[in-house]
C-alpha cells in the first residue's frame, strides 16, 4: 500500500521515501507539499479535473511490536467532475488522518488473522516509507465519491431514483426489469 506503484515496482507520482532507521524513540516530523508535476499526475490518476494543491504535515512514531504510527494533517484544493452535470466542483480539504504500519519481513504475513472488527495495521516490507504515497492514498480516501456541484439533483438530470418509474425500452436493464417481472409471476 505504501510503498509507490506496487504493479510496476516503481516509485509514485509524489515519491518522498522515509528511511525508517531515522525513527528512534522520538517522533519525527515530515512536511510535504507536491509540485506542479505532482499534481497534473495525481489529478490524472484520480480522474480530477484540476488538483491545485495538496499538502501534509505528519508525526511518525514508533511503537512496539515494529508497528509505526503516522499521524498527520492532509491539506487540498481540487476540482472534481460534478457526477450529474460533470462541471466543476470545486473541493477544499482539511482533514486529520492517523494510521498504523506495521513492518514485516519481505515474504512474511503481517500476522495472525484478527476479528475483521479490529483494524490491523498496514503491511510494509522492508524499512523505507513513501510518505507521499501514504498522502496521496489518504487524499483519495478523503474526496467525495459521487460530487455533486451545489444545488444540483438528480431530478435536475431526469432521474427521480424511484423504483415505481418505467425503464426506457433502450435502456440496456430494461430486459433484465421484464425477467425479473416474469419471475414474480
Amino acid at each position: 500500500m505504501t510503498q509507490g506503484d506496487q504493479t510496476s515496482g516503481q516509485p509514485g507520482e509524489l515519491f518522498r521515501p522515509f528511511d525508517l532507521r531515522e525513527l528512534g524513540d522520538r517522533p519525527v516530523r515530515r512536511s510535504l507539499e507536491a509540485e506542479a508535476g505532482e499534481l497534473a499526475a495525481l489529478a490524472e490518476r484520480f480522474d480530477l479535473i484540476e488538483l491545485e494543491r495538496l499538502q501534509a504535515d505528519l508525526v511518525l512514531r514508533r511503537l512496539r511490536g515494529g508497528i509505526v504510527r503516522v499521524e498527520g494533517q492532509l491539506r487540498a484544493a481540487a476540482k472534481q467532475r460534478c457526477v450529474v452535470t460533470l462541471g466543476p466542483v470545486p473541493v477544499t480539504l482539511d482533514e486529520p488522518f492517523d494510521l498504523e504500519i506495521q513492518q514485516v519481513a519481505r515474504g512474511t504475513e503481517a500476522g495472525p488473522e484478527l476479528d475483521v472488527e479490529l483494524e490491523a495495521p498496514e503491511p510494509l516490507e522492508g524499512g523505507r516509507l513513501d510518505l507521499g504515497e501514504l498522502v496521496a492514498q489518504q487524499f483519495s480516501l478523503a474526496l467525495d465519491p459521487y460530487p455533486r456541484a451545489p444545488g444540483v439533483t438528480l431530478e435536475e438530470a431526469g432521474w427521480s431514483g424511484s423504483d415505481d418509474e418505467e425503464v426506457p425500452s433502450d435502456n440496456p436493464f430494461a430486459a433484465l426489469g421484464k425477467l425479473k417481472d416474469r419471475g414474480r409471476s
